[in-house]
């Protein structure tokens, strides 16, 4: 919103066109979001904690390489995909499709990790890193935004989700050397 606010309302649909093909390896992770996380507990049930995480580390590996594939398939294509779809109007933006590609590899984790956290019925962590990735979204889209444009725009959802993954992945990694210790 911000975005189009203070640039252009057409910058938000070169992004929305951007995300909508980076992104649609995601249709696969949110029909996967119906299984892992029941799979996820029937695995903590019937194999306990450690092996619980084993499997999340896993799927977290398995999601990785699915991502990487995708993002380097529709990286390496991007001009030539962005010119099939939207034509000549877009073709000047494959490089936020490319950015979204990159973007899509740092977030498969996401998926796993939060349904590890929902298994585990602490999801403390998730609230707490979307939090500090809203309010750092808070704080600086303005600026960014203002000042570097389009690029604001990328760098400042770069370092949304990279500091929503990171403390993610921190406090998941928190709860569960927390939780082992106690087992033990």
């Amino acid at each position: 919103i911000t975005l189009g606010l203070i640039v252009s309302p057409s910058l938000v649909a070169v992004v929305r066109a951007c995300t909508t093909l980076a992104y649609s390896v995601n249709v696969l992770y949110q029909a996967l979001e119906n299984i892992i996380p029941s799979n996820i507990s029937e695995n903590l049930k019937l194999k306990g904690l450690k092996k619980t995480h084993f499997h999340i580390k896993r799927l977290c590996r398995d999601y990785f390489v699915i991502s990487l594939m995708f993002s380097i398939l529709i990286g390496t294509f991007s001009d030539k995909i962005m010119f099939t779809i939207y034509g000549d109007i877009l073709l000047n933006y494959s490089y936020v499709l490319i950015f979204f590609c990159l973007l899509n590899i740092i977030n498969c984790f996401q998926y796993p990790i939060s349904g590890g956290l929902r298994s585990l019925k602490n999801t403390k962590p998730l609230f707490n890193s979307y939090l500090v990735a809203s309010l750092f979204t808070l704080i600086f889209a303005y600026p960014f935004i203002s000042m570097f444009h389009l690029k604001g725009f990328i760098i400042g959802f770069f370092f949304n989700q990279l500091i929503l993954i990171i403390l993610l992945i921190f406090g998941y990694y928190k709860i569960i050397k927390k939780d082992l210790n106690q087992k033990i």
